[in-house]
């Protein structure tokens, strides 16, 4: 089979010893943890990002390469990048030109380090002499919730965040459906004159609340809380403040709550497909009578409709959910 790599992809050195499972389901995938990715990378100039076209290759003998064409992408349970391979996986080509290159060049400022490299490759820490820039930072872990995002403009920003973060597109689906079913209800809640909530919190919980399960796939399939505390610490890693990566476990732990936003979005978690939980809507009732000064019945009746109108497009969110609909 011949080497029919896309010509924009960058090629880089793995040990495919390291195969394992893709972030996708069904996909094969190869860590980048050698120093020949690292030096690969840096002399391309090329700090990783998510979806970054990559081919790795490894020398399998005299005559034959390991060769696998796919993304990068960023494995946040274990803290490293990887190759995600297309569907063919791991392909064997001819033997391509082995020589070690001799120079290591900053990513940054592109001046040659290779004098300054010890035997072992690099240390730890270890930075360019002429600008500072960490010899490692071609696989630095990404730093994906960037100040543009401390507001987002829409929701697809924040699914694409999560989307970068590792989730599968099942479970991206599900915070879609959910962020939509976040929309009516605070459009609805406003609309009857109890705008007495940060709107952009609720749609952001909404749009991020289950993103633990990247860590804890199987709790996608079954009743689990481990999600719960792991999504609020990997928010936090990637620089989501606290307002919003507060919901990843807060919209479980609504009893007792005394603020709005964490119980809006465990609201709308149920309502996106037509669950009624008493217990929490008199729950959002209370603090939205009390947030806008108004009487408890007044609200109910108000809120109410609100809710029975959200819930009644459930049959058709979970249509969406099950075939696959955006």
């Amino acid at each position: 089979m011949g080497r029919d790599h896309q010509p924009s992809a960058i090629r880089v050195s793995a040990d495919f010893n390291g195969l394992g499972p893709g972030l996708t389901p069904g996909r094969t995938a190869v860590v980048l943890d050698t120093f020949g990715a690292l030096r690969d990378l840096a002399n391309a100039g090329v700090v990783l990002r998510e979806g970054l076209p990559l081919v790795a290759h490894d020398a399998s003998d005299e005559t034959e390469d390991l060769e696998g064409h796919g993304v990068a992408r960023y494995d946040p349970a274990h803290g490293w990048w990887i190759v995600e391979f297309d569907e063919v996986g791991v392909r064997c080509v001819p033997a391509g030109d082995r020589t070690w290159p001799s120079e290591f060049l900053c990513v940054s400022c592109r001046v040659d380090l290779a004098g300054e490299l010890p035997a072992a490759g690099t240390r730890p820490g270890q930075v360019c002499s002429a600008c500072g820039t960490p010899l490692l930072a071609p696989l630095a872990a990404p730093r994906l919730w960037t100040t543009g995002l401390a507001a987002p403009s829409s929701i697809d920003d924040v699914l694409a965040f999560l989307s970068a973060l590792g989730a599968v597109p099942h479970l991206v689906r599900h915070h879609r459906l959910v962020a939509e079913a976040a929309i009516e209800l605070c459009d609805g809640l406003s609309a009857a004159g109890m705008a007495t909530f940060d709107r952009v919190e609720v749609l952001v919980g909404a749009a991020l609340h289950d993103v633990g399960k990247v860590l804890h796939p199987d709790e996608m399939h079954r009743v689990g809380d481990a999600h719960e505390r792991s999504g609020h610490r990997l928010l936090l890693e990637h620089g989501v403040p606290e307002r919003f990566a507060r919901h990843a476990w807060m919209h479980a732990s609504w009893r007792g709550g005394a603020e709005l936003e964490p119980v809006l979005v465990a609201l709308a978690d149920k309502l996106w497909k037509g669950k009624r939980v008493q217990e929490l809507e008199e729950h959002a009732v209370r603090l939205l009578a009390h947030a806008s000064g108004r009487d408890f019945w007044t609200v109910w009746n108000d809120a109410e409709a609100v809710f029975d109108g959200v819930a009644a497009a459930a049959d058709w969110r979970l249509a969406r959910s099950a075939d696959g609909g955006g």
